[in-house]
């Protein structure tokens, strides 16, 4: 069955900004320097469609 009310966004950017990470040449001093540790370009989001009803949804059985 497929959900029609549940979508998938899939990102990319130019750099990697996903996950990347900010890295200190020496943590207790921090005017020494830092790298960027690469992340990835790419990102999936899933985006649920919210009931426009004032009812209340059916719980599910089990």
């Amino acid at each position: 069955m497929i959900d029609s009310q549940t979508h998938w966004l899939e990102l990319q950017f130019n750099v990697p900004l996903v996950d990347d990470e900010l890295v200190y040449r020496d943590p207790s001093n921090k005017k020494l320097g830092y790298t960027i540790k690469n992340g990835m370009t790419t990102c999936m989001v899933e985006l649920s469609q919210k009931s426009h009803s004032k009812k209340k949804p059916i719980e599910p059985t089990t």
